[in-house]
């Protein structure tokens, strides 16, 4: 089924830069998962830009990668049931204030280029760069808490290791 909101479904390794996407128009595609709307979110807007940022945060990435099927060399694949027990942020239980923020969120970020996801983790290690952006505002909106460097940088150390595999 056509859908706006998209989560890869092969990807290659070294060269991926995002998880899932929005697209402005309800597209069908042989090479991502189509994700549609719940009837239980119809009322909560924006639900595919907010879940997109979800999909490609840091958190969201670990789990995607978790079930990942590697096919041959930096060659994987999400499998259509491993995508339907995905964990996600559960946007109903978000208030409107930060669903907005997270919009607003999604908005600022589509507007730069995505480096491929090492160079992403290599930066944020750094306190720099898209994903560090993401993860610090979008974890931020969700507990309420600051979030710092020193709370993330180990985790971004591990995936710049894991990334060396790929």
């Amino acid at each position: 089924t056509a859908s706006t909101l998209l989560v890869i479904e092969n990807v290659w390794l070294e060269t991926m830069t995002l998880m899932a996407i929005t697209c402005s128009l309800p597209v069908v595609s042989n090479v991502w998962w189509t994700l549609s709307r719940k009837a239980a979110l119809a009322s909560v807007s924006n639900c595919e830009e907010v879940l997109s940022c979800w999909l490609n945060s840091t958190p969201g990435l670990l789990l995607q990668i978790a079930d990942l099927q590697l096919t041959k060399g930096g060659w994987a694949s999400t499998k259509k049931a491993s995508l339907e027990a995905l964990l996600a942020l559960d946007l109903s239980r978000l208030t409107s204030e930060q669903v907005t923020a997270i919009n607003d969120l999604y908005i600022d970020l589509c507007a730069e280029q995505v480096p491929v996801l090492s160079a992403q983790f290599a930066q944020a290690a750094e306190g720099q760069g898209w994903r560090f952006r993401l993860d610090t505002r979008l974890l931020e909106i969700l507990s309420g808490e600051k979030v710092e460097l020193r709370h993330l940088r180990p985790l971004y150390n591990l995936l710049i290791e894991e990334a060396k595999h790929w």
